[in-house]
């Protein structure tokens, strides 16, 4: 099951980069653990989907932010089954 979605900065300038993490409660079974991403708000691009390796607890992907007039908090949520986590990241202007 999905625990947490957590980026590496609470807060990046649109035109960057940043990791974000998808955490699990336990260890990631045999074939991997396929977990849906979203973003809710266009400043900030996420793959559709990221998998957890077998054996493991956690993912790391990056997350492209776009260029923006005014700062902007995106949720960026993970789901694996019926379980949904999310976290944010503020993206600000240049």
């Amino acid at each position: 099951m999905i625990s947490a979605v957590v980026s590496s900065r609470a807060s990046i300038v649109g035109g960057d980069v940043v990791d974000v993490t998808v955490q699990l409660t336990g260890d990631a079974p045999a074939g991997g653990t396929v977990v849906a991403l979203t973003s809710a708000n266009v400043a900030l691009s996420v793959p559709a989907i990221v998998t957890v390796p077998a054996g493991q607890r956690a993912v790391v992907f990056s997350a492209s932010s776009h260029t923006v007039v005014k700062s902007v908090s995106v949720k960026v949520s993970g789901k694996v089954g019926l379980t949904t986590k999310s976290g944010y990241v503020g993206v600000t202007p240049r």
